[in-house]
């Protein structure tokens, strides 16, 4: 097992060199620095690199780029295949031989028996390349909720991949052409989801895809799907399933606590990694360790609460107080980001992995469980909106319209001006940082006439409405396929491996996702209750006094920082390319001002997608 990076160069007009394959291995170091392989095929047509972070098996033998035994296949591969044992045993039983215990070589072997329907078989995390110099193709996959993150760059003859984008923008045949759609996605999401990036050319693979290349083509297919079966909510014991849950969860976390290297725990002291924490605890031979953050703000400070839970399990717990400049903490994490990304709590997720790295090289944490038990609080509040929608009937288009003329700063200004949209746009509009008007006066006019025809709205309701279920499933599946591995899953994976830090998650083990999609509607969101399920399993297992009704995670001060160095950071950039170019000065000066008078978070976060963006543009396109 091991983190890494991964990359490779199919180049028919000339020679793979080894120049270029160092370049993308190094720029990608911070992945895996205990070793760095190579291949080239004997035709030099093909190329493959490999950034190892030692997990299992920690000698050599475990190098990449691995082949089979004659040589005909050859591997990169970075993430995690837990039940690598169990496939061994299977694979040993016909007759396949092994040098190693790594389960890199299981995929090997895998593939030899069942080509692509090896996918099936595989519970893990996960991106890699399969080199098959018989057939003469590539064969590229990713796990199926998007943990790992895999690239590809197509052009004519030439094709290449990498586990980050800033592995393709080394080699000279890349092209760096901006996709409007993408900078479109970004304002409006505050990241860019698959298969878009910010360029044109580069592509994300989506997750549960793989993709295949002959030399000529790129063929892309989807392998798993989410169940469309639910269990039926009549008769249903809760505690037969609140059982169920645990132990799924409790067999995710066995399987992911395997490593020959120190392994602990992030504790944000909400249910998820509580839960986490705790079963993991009890799994082990000795105390864990687990890592939390805070800031001398009381209203973002984790610490007290995930204390209460460390000292329930006994852990070796350590603490971070956060007292950074945030302006270099950004320019520090921009070379780790290729492209814009605005979710602010990737500055604790650094530092929470920065503090942890000090003690373990592998961690678990609790992403996932929002998406797969309802837990964010838009759910809740358009489930709200849905009832009074009912309730009002024919009166709600009259009370949307004197909502839009309350004042500003009324409280339910916002809820009542937006009864009369319909599920996808109120699902939107709750999402975005930038609503559709405020983009056409952020984004100057000669960039909005490249958006002609394209429109990221109209794309992300359109997924919405080909969902079928209720409001809540539709919700949750358009998260589970847009922001937990565009957003989340991004965050973590980068946060964490720009420390050479190796990030698991067990909530989002196939077979959990699978059974959590399954529940019906009331076991997720109980008479406004968001995550029910996870919480009478926190009742049961977690200390009397944990607190079950909050919701913070790794967050920061947004607007507080907004008001003071990351605004002064923004507004030395208003004269700078951004602003001549593609965004408004005027307009970006006026959120400016507003952010001086208020507390707003939502500001807050505009604003902070704008410097993101422009700090982006100056690494990435201008290069300073």
């Amino acid at each position: 097992m091991k983190m890494c990076g991964i990359a490779g160069i199919y180049d028919e007009r000339e020679k793979v060199s080894m120049e270029k394959l160092i370049r993308m291995a190094e720029i990608m170091a911070h992945r895996g620095p205990d070793s760095t392989g190579f291949f080239i095929s004997e035709n030099k047509t093909m190329g493959l690199a490999h950034d190892r972070l030692s997990i299992i098996d920690l000698t050599p033998a475990a190098n990449q780029p691995m082949s089979n035994e004659n040589k005909s296949l050859w591997l990169v591969f970075n993430g995690e295949i837990y039940n690598h044992h169990l496939l061994r045993e299977k694979l040993v039983s016909k007759g396949h031989k092994f040098k190693s215990r790594s389960d890199s070589e299981v995929i090997l072997h895998l593939y030899e028996e069942k080509k692509e329907g090896l996918l099936e078989d595989l519970n893990g995390m996960f991106s890699f390349c399969i080199y098959d110099t018989q057939e003469g193709k590539l064969f590229l996959a990713r796990d199926r909720v998007g943990i790992k993150p895999l690239y590809f760059y197509h052009e004519n003859g030439f094709f290449a991949f990498s586990s980050e984008m800033k592995g393709l923008l080394v080699l000279p045949q890349t092209q760096r052409g901006i996709e409007p759609e993408a900078v479109n996605f970004f304002f409006t999401l505050g990241y860019i989801p698959a298969p878009y990036t910010i360029f044109k050319r580069i592509k994300k693979l989506l997750p549960a895809h793989f993709l295949t290349f002959n030399g000529h083509e790129v063929s892309v297919r989807r392998y798993w799907e989410l169940p469309s079966n639910k269990i039926e909510s009549k008769g249903l014991d809760v505690n037969q399933l609140i059982d169920f849950l645990e132990e799924k969860l409790r067999s995710s976390i066995k399987m992911q606590m395997e490593s020959d290297v120190p392994l602990g725990c992030f504790l944000s002291g909400g249910i998820d990694s509580s839960l986490v924490a705790k079963i993991m605890a009890e799994e082990a031979s000795s105390p864990i360790k687990t890592f939390t953050i805070g800031f001398e703000d009381a209203e973002f400070d984790e610490r007290p609460f995930a204390r209460l839970v460390s000292e329930a399990i006994k852990s070796e717990h350590k603490e971070y107080l956060v007292k950074i400049d945030e302006g270099e903490a950004l320019e520090k994490l921009i070379n780790y980001f290729d492209e814009p990304f605005a979710d602010s709590s990737l500055i604790p997720t650094y530092y929470v992995s920065l503090v942890a790295k000090e003690n373990v090289s592998v961690v678990l944490s609790g992403d996932g469980g929002d998406e797969l038990f309802g837990g964010y609080n838009w759910y809740t509040w358009l489930l709200s909106l849905e009832r009074v929608k009912r309730r009002l009937g024919p009166l709600t288009n009259y009370i949307a319209r004197v909502g839009r003329f309350l004042p500003e700063g009324f409280k339910w200004r916002h809820f009542l001006s937006v009864l009369n949209l319909n599920d996808a746009e109120q699902f939107l509009e709750r999402l975005s940082f930038f609503k559709r008007e405020e983009k056409e006066k952020l984004i100057k006019d000669e960039w909005q006439n490249n958006l002609v025809d394209k429109d990221a709205e109209e794309r992300f309701m359109s997924f919405f409405n080909s969902l079928e279920g209720s409001l809540l499933e539709k919700m949750s599946m358009t998260d589970f396929h847009y922001y937990l591995p565009d957003d989340i899953l991004t965050k973590v994976d980068r946060s964490s491996m720009a420390v050479s830090l190796e990030t698991r998650v067990p909530w989002l083990d196939h077979n959990l996702v699978e059974f959590a999609f399954s529940l019906p509607q009331e076991l997720r969101i109980y008479k406004g209750c968001r995550k029910y399920l996870l919480k009478e399993l926190a009742r049961r297992i977690l200390p009397k006094n944990f607190v079950l009704e909050r919701k913070q995670g790794f967050c920061i001060p947004l607007a507080k920082w907004m008001k003071g160095k990351l605004g002064d950071l923004l507004r030395d950039e208003l004269q700078g390319p951004v602003f001549t170019q593609i965004l408004d000065a005027h307009y970006v000066k006026d959120l400016l001002s507003k952010i001086n008078k208020t507390n707003n978070v939502e500001l807050g976060a505009k604003l902070f997608a704008v410097l993101i963006f422009c700090m982006w543009y100056k690494k990435w396109v201008v290069k300073e």
